[in-house]
């Protein structure tokens, strides 16, 4: 029979990922490729040297390469590799995923006219919101990683194995933005305190474990720690889609990691250096709306991105620019059935307050689609 490792599973359903490679299964850990290491301040501070060694790092991966595509949405990490591979001359085209007339399909539209993209553009029906799908997913990753955001690479992975090379943006979002630790620039354990207090659905006995986590970490960086557990859950998802055949390899490198937190903690919080790069790469770009916080254009701070989505959201619900994706929408609808079982699935879970995750359950789609993961990934393996 299979033994659960409680902490685990704690951690995974307050933060969305297990620390130091845990899996479910008590005692053992997931394994991974050679992963990018924290050295400290090293070398010179500066954006063109961040930008440089991004460049280099996206030639060295494109280099005897005759087949690539990216993978672009209507963000800025993903059009800030299109500028870079424009500029080197490396030949590839593009694709993007998206509801019909959802933003980031409407910003991806500007970037392939603007750079002259050969590209393809899918329009998800309703049917990539399948259990068959769901199940798969979370069985080729241990369920450490939310469906969600692997639905689509899966649902049209045969299009995609057709290319020599598969790029994203994602590693990047990471990497550039520091953005999980805006808050806590001190120490990392002061993150996940204030969610233990706040957002956590566990019991008692998950107060030690990140209390445990927090005395291991108190002497690292917050760069070095979030580095660290960041990567392994990026890592879980290049080596998913790796699975099904698909080549997707990150274009971070540890030079591009050296040359980044080289730089003070205010140019890189938020968004501040992808807009830096972007603005010095290909300043037409920078101008463009970017998708996330509403599509206002990229060069409009972090803060006032946040504080204009969340004001035009409440006072006008019917800007054009507000995304219309139907993603969460398709969820509730196709999983509706399956999502009735949650609240008895969670009273049988003794390891968690039973209260507060039955109230996430209604209130926080994050925390539900994290329930569906754990259970799925309990009948897969027949524990439940």
């Amino acid at each position: 029979m299979i033994e659960l490792d409680i902490k685990a599973i704690e951690e995974y359903l307050t933060i969305g990922m297990t620390l130091k490679r845990k899996t479910f299964r008590k005692g053992v850990k997931y394994k991974l490729p050679k992963l990018l290491k924290y050295n400290g301040v090293v070398g010179k501070p500066s954006v063109d040297r961040v930008i440089k060694a991004y460049e280099n790092s996206i030639i060295e991966t494109c280099e005897g390469k005759k087949n690539i595509l990216l993978q672009l949405s209507g963000g800025k990490d993903s059009r800030l590799i299109a500028a870079l591979l424009k500029k080197n001359d490396i030949d590839f085209s593009a694709v993007t995923y998206g509801e019909a007339d959802c933003l980031d399909v409407r910003v991806a539209k500007m970037v392939i006219k603007l750079l002259k993209i050969p590209s393809k553009v899918f329009i998800n029906p309703k049917k990539i919101y399948n259990m068959d799908a769901v199940r798969t997913i979370i069985k080729s990753n241990h369920g450490l990683r939310l469906y969600h955001g692997l639905l689509n690479q899966y649902h049209y992975r045969d299009y995609l194995k057709q290319f020599d090379l598969v790029l994203d943006g994602y590693q990047g979002n990471y990497i550039f933005d520091s953005h999980c630790c805006l808050n806590y620039p001190k120490h990392p354990w002061f993150y996940l305190l204030e969610a233990q207090y706040y957002h956590i659905p566990c019991s008692d006995n998950s107060k030690r474990v990140f209390l445990d986590f927090a005395k291991e970490y108190y002497s690292t960086t917050l760069e070095e720690t979030w580095l660290k557990e960041i990567n392994n859950a990026r890592a879980l998802d290049f080596t998913t889609v790796q699975k099904w055949g698909i080549n997707d390899i990150p274009v971070i490198s540890q030079e591009v990691v050296d040359a980044t937190y080289a730089l003070p903690y205010g140019s890189r919080s938020g968004i501040t250096l992808t807009q830096q790069m972007m603005r010095k790469v290909n300043k037409a770009l920078w101008l463009m709306p970017y998708s996330s916080y509403g599509g206002f254009p990229l060069f409009v701070s972090y803060k006032k991105h946040r504080w204009l989505y969340d004001t035009l959201l409440t006072k006008l619900p019917n800007w054009k620019f507000i995304d219309s994706s139907e993603s969460r929408k398709y969820t509730a609808e196709c999983f509706a059935d399956y999502i009735k079982t949650l609240p008895s699935f969670i009273e049988s879970l003794s390891m968690i307050n039973i209260d507060k995750c039955l109230n996430l359950l209604k209130t926080s789609t994050t925390f539900r689609d994290r329930v569906i993961n754990f259970k799925v990934w309990c009948e897969n393996e027949k524990i439940y």
